[in-house]
């Protein structure tokens, strides 16, 4: 059947515009979490680190083509990129996306949808957040992306994005035609070159995005600049940020066509922003120091302390820190043998996969301040794990995996789950609590047993919140 095969040369088969055959991108292999280089310290960089200040941990991202791309070179940069699931329109979810004429495929991605279906999860109201380009703005807050000029490009994914999503940040230069920026050694933005078109105008040519309709809906609406930030609010935009070094009256106000409200007082964009150096965005967002303080409870009569790492999610190194440092301090602090029996509560507690081996080696370490410990969660796989990941009947301390409450319990069982735990307190008082916090229900969610528990823990003789 094949009368001919002709042998090519393989950069006449690109994967790419610009790189050939890549395994990380069609998924058969998984290669280091990167993006690239770090950018340059200009006019795109800037914009990019002021949105990423927007990205907390766990969210699902949705970036369009051009300045959006570079928060998540931002994120690759400043280490958080495996905490936040980036997406694009044609079905990436997860990974290190591709930049420039590239963009749209990711390396390591963790799935991959048919475009219809992506858009079926974008308009299901999948997204978190979403980052997309900016052309021209009115002061009712619309934003046109479809004709700029004489180009007619169309609205892509757009309508689509922008309407379903509860946080929109549109990105873009305040001015185009020429506009040159630099930032100066100390910090400060400084326009070298005003650009001769104006974006910011009293009405758009066509309206790709309307104000109107998100302050309806109630989104929360960013208009991201090199050296100002808008909000959209009810009576149009408003001016919430301004630039170091940006004059109001000659870089902002005169190079709009309306005047837009202006917070007061009007804060400075943060300085990180127009540093060399590394905004420290993993410790300012994905997880500082754990308040442990207000997590570990006492009895010293039975000498037990009482840990709660209810929804605590280890993102860092620093999460991990905090937890044995705070126990550490708490048990030498409160007991003269420097040695206590440990409850600790697992439910809705998480940790990153790479922190997984740190955090199981962390708790071994703090064998030598438990005399026995006990930990509990309602989640059977999570129990499994835990059991697992400790090696529990092996370890040389007492140990032991407690079923917490299902997703509703009677009060009853409230009162069996309080003994297991070692409360002390009367049947009665145990009782009058569940009432207290569920009236007439014959339940209690699952949620609000953390909660009375370490009520109750205060109220316990010889107890105290330390």
């Amino acid at each position: 059947m094949v009368d001919c095969v002709v042998k090519s040369k393989p950069e006449n088969h690109q994967m790419g515009y610009f790189h050939g055959w890549c395994p990380e991108v069609t998924g058969q292999i998984r290669g280091p979490q990167k993006i690239g280089k770090p950018m340059e310290l200009d006019i795109r960089k800037i914009i990019a680190r002021r949105g990423a200040l927007e990205i907390t941990p766990n969210q699902v991202v949705n970036l369009g083509i051009g300045m959006p791309e570079g928060v998540a070179m931002v994120a690759d940069e400043e280490h958080v990129l495996n905490f936040i699931e980036l997406t694009t329109e044609p079905g990436i979810h997860g990974g290190a996306g591709l930049s420039g004429h590239n963009f749209g495929p990711a390396r390591n991605y963790s799935a991959l949808l048919t475009m219809d279906h992506q858009f079926d999860f974008y308009n299901g109201g999948g997204l978190d957040i979403a980052f997309l380009g900016n052309a021209e703005t009115d002061q009712h807050g619309n934003v046109n992306v479809t004709r700029v000029g004489s180009k007619l490009t169309g609205p892509g994914g757009f309508v689509d994005i922008t309407q379903s999503t509860k946080r929109v940040n549109l990105m873009g230069t305040f001015t185009a035609g020429g506009l040159e920026v630099a930032v100066t050694e100390d910090g400060k933005l400084k326009i070298v070159k005003e650009g001769s078109i104006k974006k910011f105008l009293k009405g758009v040519k066509e309206v790709t995005f309307s104000g109107a309709r998100a302050v309806e809906k109630k989104q929360i609406v960013h208009y991201i600049t090199e050296r100002c930030v808008f909000q959209l609010c009810k009576d149009g935009l408003e001016l919430i940020e301004i630039a170091p070094g940006v004059d109001l009256q000659k870089d902002i106000l005169d190079q709009m066509e309306f005047t837009p409200a202006i917070r007061e007082p009007l804060r400075l964009m943060d300085s990180a922003i127009f540093s060399h150096s590394l905004m420290k965005l993993r410790q300012r967002n994905f997880g500082g120091s754990l308040d442990m303080d207000s997590r570990i409870f006492a009895d010293e009569n039975s000498n037990t302390i009482y840990c709660d790492l209810y929804n605590v999610n280890i993102k860092t190194q620093d999460d991990i820190d905090s937890i044995e440092n705070g126990i550490k301090k708490f048990i030498t602090a409160h007991f003269p043998s420097k040695k206590a029996h440990a409850v600790l509560t697992y439910d809705s507690f998480d940790v990153h996969p790479e922190l997984a081996e740190e955090y199981v080696a962390m708790q071994k370490r703090m064998s030598e301040y438990y005399i026995t410990v006990r930990r509990y969660s309602s989640d059977v796989f999570r129990r499994h794990k835990l059991a697992q990941a400790f090696d529990l009947h092996r370890g040389s301390y007492a140990s032991k995996v407690v079923d917490q409450p299902e997703d509703e319990i009677s009060v009853e069982e409230f009162i069996e789950y309080a003994r297991k735990l070692g409360l002390s307190a009367s049947q009665d008082t145990l009782k009058n609590a569940f009432v207290k916090a569920n009236g007439d229900k014959v339940t209690m969610p699952r949620a609000n047993f953390s909660k009375i528990l370490s009520s109750l823990l205060k109220e316990e003789p010889g107890s105290g919140r330390h």
